[in-house]
């Protein structure tokens, strides 16, 4: 906690004379008022509310600001609330009221030293009267402590916190929360230690939840190059809820090292996890039956991997895994291994253009489980592209790329498409043009792009993408600006040969269904333009900002019908301060989808929407007073 400049005075001013300095206590608050009209399609919703804020805080010390520091502060909050609302032949209103007094102290204890102390405590206090809702009342409290020491070589921390609420309506909870870490260090290791315990309970219906923690962590670092990180932690919680119950403790144990040798580019990692969970969620009787709902789980696993760098260009990559699994007593065990060699030469420049190529071939092996097989893939991909300087500072950048990758498994997989009927050899074109343009007034930038990627085998699935993005950021002078965006993209995906899938209930083996889809382009589109204006008609502090933001499933959000225009708003805010007092106007202008469920003629329900049009207009005062 550091002290204000005023107590700092005070402080100053107490060296020669040691005691207790009375405080000076800070005064201050705000007071706002405000109005809000909400109105379209025959409906209007009027609000108005005044709300007041008085805060009353001090900070002092105790002795000598070495030996103890205390603080505290006291906080009213009212506020007075009116609605009316007005639909057809239907209108209604309520008033309410609203009262919170907040209050928290702060003691701390040789706060410089190397065993600082901290306790605390906080209280609210809420009221609410209304004309339609019975008086409801809400407490809570939050007391606890800290104690820390602080060694070169580690720290120790101990925490307790307390917070109690209660209301008339749900009735009192608490939770409590313990916390200890102990840390030390030594020239090559460090070891952490952590303990919490965590207690929820809900009085009025007896339930209660408990979550308790240890961990363990060792960090090693003998040499630069070699580096072992271990963590062991056992938890356990406890659910006693009315509808269920549930106990669950779980222990594991992790290790993890890392060697990456400077004098060759060479990276070698391995670990080790090893995991045991139990759950009891209690008894249930079905159809007479007590049944016991338990599951125990245990797990072990081992994964080496390897990264080698054959000069500048060259890259291979190699990893191995090993998992076994018991559950319940059902045991299974898996193991993977993978080896990747991927080839990217330096650019190549032809006249103006820039030649990228690369090559990557990975084979991996899997034993166990559902997808036992070998698997080899060859990837091949190359680019080109060129930059032109335009007058003025802009930039236009033309790329084109193509993609080809081809797959060979074998083995048994798991799958419910018909044998075949995957792809195994992908094709993948793309295109860009794109533009952009930075100075002293600002930025902006164009972006057209179109890929097109579909398989050569197989369902021959296609996928279609074109997306065009635009943004741009403009000073127009010192206190002006304009901030724009657009996006607009369409999408297109669908097969050419039958889509084979296996009927509910049948195997792979069996008999397959074809069906095949052409899709048709999907379109979306959004857009948004900012305008600010720092000083207003030239006026010291009269804020504007006007923000239009249009989503549309159209081309273009603009051309968007009321059919498909999912939302278009425009916002216009105009601030003005006078000094510690703040005016405020706002005005929004929404069209927004609101969904709904309708019944065809067959009866079938299906969601349907319609279009609303909202209008609202605000208008606030505020006035701050006081040290706040």
């Amino acid at each position: 906690m550091q002290l204000s400049p005023a107590a700092a005075a005070d402080a100053s001013a107490a060296e020669q004379a040691p005691g207790w300095v009375i405080p000076r206590v800070r005064l201050g608050g705000t007071i706002s008022y405000d109005t809000r009209t909400d109105f379209g399609e025959g409906r209007k919703m009027q609000q108005r509310g005044l709300n007041a804020t008085l805060r009353a805080a001090t900070e002092t010390y105790i002795w000598q600001p070495w030996l103890a520091q205390v603080g505290g502060n006291v906080n009213f909050s009212t506020a007075h609330n009116s609605n009316v609302k007005n639909q057809g032949d239907f209108s209604s209103s309520s008033n309410s009221k609203n009262g919170v007094i907040t209050g928290s102290a702060q003691l701390r204890v040789l706060p410089q030293s190397r065993f600082p102390f901290e306790a605390h405590i906080e209280r609210t206090d809420n009221r609410m009267a209304s004309d339609s809702i019975p008086t409801v009342g809400f407490a809570s409290q939050r007391i606890g402590f800290t104690q820390q020491y602080l060694r070169t070589d580690g720290d120790a921390y101990f925490g307790w916190d307390h917070s109690t609420q209660d209301s008339d309506t749900s009735g009192k909870d608490r939770q409590d929360n313990l916390q200890l870490t102990l840390s030390h260090n030594m020239e090559t290791q460090r070891f952490q230690f952590s303990a919490t315990r965590a207690r929820n309970e809900h009085a009025m219906t007896g339930e209660s939840t408990t979550q308790n923690n240890l961990s363990l962590q060792h960090s090693y670092t003998a040499i630069e190059d070699v580096s072992l990180e271990t963590m062991a932690n056992v938890s356990s919680s406890g659910y006693h809820l009315v509808q269920t119950e549930n106990d669950t403790r779980l222990m594991q144990v992790s290790s993890m090292a890392f060697w990456r040798p400077e004098e060759m580019p060479l990276t070698l990692t391995g670990g080790v996890r090893m995991l045991a969970l139990a759950a009891d969620t209690g008894t249930f009787t079905t159809a007479g039956t007590t049944v016991s709902a338990a599951a125990k789980l245990r797990n072990a696993n081992v994964n080496v991997g390897m990264s080698y760098d054959f000069g500048k260009f060259t890259h291979l990559n190699a990893s191995a895994n090993a998992n076994h699994i018991d559950s319940n007593g059902i045991t299974a065990g898996t193991a993977n291994e993978s080896v990747g060699l991927s080839y990217q030469p330096q650019a190549i420049r032809l006249s103006s253009f820039q030649y990228n190529w690369s090559t990557t071939a990975t084979a991996a092996n899997q034993t166990g489980g559902n997808n036992t097989g070998r698997q080899l893939t060859l990837q091949l991909s190359h680019n080109l592209n060129r930059s032109f300087q335009l007058d003025g500072g802009s930039t236009i950048t033309v790329e084109l790329s193509q993609a080809l990758s081809a797959l060979a498994s074998s083995g048994r997989q798991s799958t419910t498409f018909a044998p075949g009927s995957a792809a195994t050899k992908q094709m993948t074109h793309g295109a860009a043009m794109s533009w952009s343009m930075s100075g002293d007034a600002g930025m902006a930038q164009m972006r057209l792009s179109a890929s097109d990627s579909r398989s050569l085998d197989g369902n021959q699935d296609y996928f279609q993408m074109i997306n065009f993005q635009a943004s741009s950021n403009l000073s127009t002078s010192s206190n002006t600006s304009w901030n724009g965006s657009l996006t607009v993209q369409a999408v297109r995906q669908g097969s050419n040969q039958p889509f084979l899938v296996a009927p509910i209930g049948t195997q792979p083996s069996g008999i397959y269904q074809g069906t095949t889809y052409d899709g048709q382009f999907k379109t979306t589109s959004s857009g948004a333009l900012t305008y600010q204006n720092q000083r207003l008609f030239g006026v010291r502090r009269l804020r504007f900002v006007s923000d239009l933001r249009l989503n549309s499933e159209a081309l273009l959000p603009m051309l968007g019908g009321p059919t498909d225009q999912e939302m278009a708003a425009w916002e216009n805010r105009v601030d003005y301060w006078i000094g510690r007092t703040m005016l405020r106007v706002n005005t929004l202008v929404a069209r927004t989808k609101v969904p709904f469920v309708k019944k065809t003629t067959d009866g079938v329900q299906e969601i349907a929407s319609n279009t609303r049009l909202n209008k609202s207009i605000m208008f606030s005062v505020a006035r701050g007073f006081g040290d706040f």
